[in-house]
């Protein structure tokens, strides 16, 4: 892993040292109190054996030095002075006996199993987070103990630390290391140096076993040391001198940026990523003034993780069950309005309903009302003489044949008898009472809204007919309409071009089914009241029906949220069509007949009949006119209920009058409050929501505040000035020196 040793032999110290490592059967010499068992191995100085004290069977480790020429022995007895000194440091490998009279010389150290840190690295690569952490921190122990008694390594690197048994490091190789009082400079290894270690003239400094810490705890994470690269390695190799070599190395430190890689490896927080940049600092001053610091951050560190999961549950759990509040929170106002949304669709249900049997009775009011008024007409002298004189003329014989329609001078005879003094006369008659009827309906709101009167005879020509809209041109005069329910008190008109031949007037007081006005195209009703002399026929046009005018008006810029609507529900080829609608105010004319679906129908009749008004509630109705020209506004769901329109007279043909009244109020309309309500809910539960993360946020906050480590960074300098905690640690080192060599001596 190294490029670079602390020291090198030269050619001929090589050459005795492999001579050396050739004689392994036994050992240089004996060593008293000690077993030597198995040669370890041989290097530059002699050969390392492995043995056990006879008197603790402890396992030590003994280096013999046999090449006596390239031992420089000052450095060997600084560096025995250095482990002798730091003798009861578990973290250091410890010197137990040293025999410098013996020949060769040995000295005797504890034995260390798991070999060096550098060959561990060769066999495992770089090391998980947790691994390099945990090594680092047993190696910056141990240098925290050692500068406490004065010691500066100067030479870290992976090839000076040992792994014994638990895989524990120890510090080793204390050739290079002097006492913070010493002035002598000393050169460790590259890459690892710290860049003003790099001088012939530099005095030690604490700070140069930072750097070496941060480049070790690099190597542990990345593989190898910051800066290493085949350029740089090139670079320095190219020098002439050791002084050049030194110098190159020196700049590359300095001018390069802060390496990146360990920040790229998984599970390096900033923490850490921190500890070794500021360890690395190509200035000496922005590094840690002191080893102890190193740990300190360390240990802030492992604080700050082991309190990261309360403080991601104190931050998570919080917001978990915040979601789950919510959860619960909306499935409950989902469930509120849901039920509320039923119950406002049950209410505006029940209430359409009781309104459409209101509409339907007073429907069945005015019937009867307009029934009266028929029958009071139908009995006036003056009405039958009238009929009598026009049915006596041969004109009016002639147009009660049953086959005169089909006579090619049938238009001219119908063209006669309009012109006809005994005709205008009974015209001007019905206008008169017409008249009469619609003054009476004017000054009551309550009163029926006739839209025509007419006279047919028995053989069912309009003898004469009156209009309540005076533009209305009739071509109805002289003309039969046998076809009409109104006349023969069928179910549905006729075919007019069928055989007409064997239908028979009514009888008895009818109420018609519905029909289009040949004139105004209007769908209208009629009550037909027979006589001696003929047939007197009322009409109304559905949509003037005073019950129904407050509930269909048809003008565009009226947004009706209730409107009511009459259906035919007679079975037949006119069955579910749509007889009146507050959207017919603004048809020019009804292109199409507009129709209720059967499905619907089967629905209205079943309420109406009392065998499922439920159904209908739960039916999204759809207003067919919502596809007619200027229809849009009657777009969208609708609640529907209905009511059957019927009246009761004796005297009458039938009973019933076939249509039902259906009212329908707008979906939106009725659950508006409660989508009000809904909103309001959502806001005031996100208000709440933001509150409550809002003040999750600021104690979380408050917590992580109060728990968070303070820096070491910034330590050193208050104010630009140095602080002298540097130089009292220098102090304290350098009388724990000063108190090593009096024991020494």
């Amino acid at each position: 892993m190294d490029i670079d040793k602390t020291q090198k032999l030269s050619s001929e110290g090589l050459r005795k040292a492999k001579q050396l490592s050739l004689r392994q059967s036994v050992p240089p010499t004996e060593v008293p109190g000690h077993e030597l068992q198995q040669f370890l191995g041989a290097g530059a100085y002699g050969e390392v054996w492995v043995g056990i004290n006879t008197t603790t069977r402890r396992k030590v480790a003994v280096k013999f030095f046999l090449h006596h020429d390239a031992v420089d022995w000052s450095l060997l007895d600084r560096e025995t002075e250095k482990m002798a000194l730091l003798s009861s440091d578990r973290c250091v490998v410890q010197l137990l006996h040293v025999g410098w009279e013996s020949d060769p010389r040995y000295y005797v150290m504890e034995y260390v199993e798991n070999g060096s840190l550098e060959g561990y690295l060769r066999e495992q690569g770089a090391l998980p987070v947790s691994e390099a952490v945990a090594i680092f921190r047993e190696i910056v122990v141990g240098m925290t103990h050692a500068h406490a008694k004065g010691v500066l390594h100067c030479d870290l690197k992976p090839a000076n630390i040992l792994l014994d048994e638990d895989n524990k490091p120890r510090l080793a190789d204390f050739g290079q290391s002097r006492l913070t009082g010493e002035q002598s400079p000393a050169l460790g290894t590259l890459f690892y140096m710290a860049p003003e270690q790099a001088d012939l003239n530099a005095r030690p400094d604490v700070r140069w076993d930072i750097y070496a810490l941060g480049a070790l705890l690099h190597t542990l994470l990345v593989g190898y040391p910051p800066h290493r690269t085949n350029e740089a390695i090139g670079k320095i190799d190219t020098a002439t001198s050791l002084a050049q070599r030194l110098s190159r190395y020196r700049e590359l430190i300095q001018q390069a940026e802060l390496p990146a890689e360990h920040r790229q490896v998984h599970g390096v927080d900033n923490a850490l990523a921190d500890i070794i940049d500021r360890c690395l600092a190509a200035e000496p001053r922005e590094r840690y003034a002191t080893v102890r610091e190193i740990l300190d951050d360390l240990d802030a560190r492992s604080r700050a993780r082991s309190r990261r999961p309360l403080m991601m549950l104190g931050g998570i759990g919080p917001i978990v069950l915040l979601l789950i509040m919510l959860f619960f929170g909306y499935r409950g106002h989902q469930t509120a309005v849901a039920s509320s949304t039923t119950s406002a669709r049950q209410h505006a249900f029940e209430a359409n309903t009781n309104a459409t049997r209101y509409i339907a009775i007073a429907l069945r009011a005015e019937i009867e009302t307009i029934f009266r008024i028929a029958k009071a007409e139908a009995t006036r002298e003056q009405l039958s003489e009238m009929t009598q004189a026009l049915n006596a003329l041969p004109l009016v014989e002639e147009l009660s044949q049953p086959t005169v329609s089909q006579a090619p001078d049938y238009e001219e005879l119908v063209t006669q008898y309009s012109k006809l003094s005994e005709s205008q006369h009974l015209l001007s008659y019905l206008s008169d009472r017409l008249n009469i009827h619609l003054r009476d309906s004017a000054a009551d709101p309550n009163a029926p809204h006739l839209a025509s009167m007419f006279v047919m005879n028995k053989a069912g020509v309009i003898l004469a007919v009156a209009y309540a809209d005076k533009s209305v041109s009739t071509r109805s005069m002289g003309r039969q309409y046998r076809y009409r329910s109104y006349y023969n008190g069928e179910q549905e008109d006729r075919d007019p071009t069928t055989d007409l031949t064997a239908v028979q007037p009514l009888q008895a007081p009818y109420f018609s089914a519905p029909f289009q006005s040949t004139s105004t195209k209007k769908w209208k009703v009629a009550v037909t009241v027979p006589f001696a002399d003929g047939l007197l026929v009322v009409t109304v046009n559905l949509g003037e029906f005073t019950s129904l005018r407050a509930n269909m008006n048809g003008r565009a810029e009226t947004n009706n949220d209730r409107i009511a609507t009459i259906i035919y529900g007679r079975q037949g080829k006119g069955r579910g069509a749509i007889l009146q609608h507050p959207h017919f105010g603004m048809l020019e004319k009804l292109a199409t007949n507009y129709r209720v679906s059967e499905d619907v129908l089967e629905q209205l009749e079943d309420q109406i009949e009392g065998k499922a008004e439920e159904s209908l509630l739960e039916h999204d109705y759809q207003d067919p006119l919502r596809s007619a020209e200027g229809g849009e506004r009657f777009a969208g769901n609708w609640i529907v209920t209905a009511a059957a329109v019927a009246w009761a007279d004796e005297s009458a043909q039938k009973n019933t009058t076939d249509l039902i009244v259906m009212l329908q109020e707008r979906e939106d309309a009725v659950v508006a409050p409660v989508e009000v309500l809904s909103r309001a809910l959502f806001r005031e539960a996100g208000f709440a929501a933001t509150g409550f993360v809002l003040t999750v946020f600021l104690l979380w906050y408050f917590v992580w505040r109060a728990n968070r480590e303070p820096s070491t960074r910034g330590r050193e300098f208050v104010e630009g000035f140095e602080t002298p905690l540097h130089e009292q640690a220098t102090a304290a080192v350098t009388g724990v020196e000063a108190r090593a060599r009096d024991h020494q001596a």
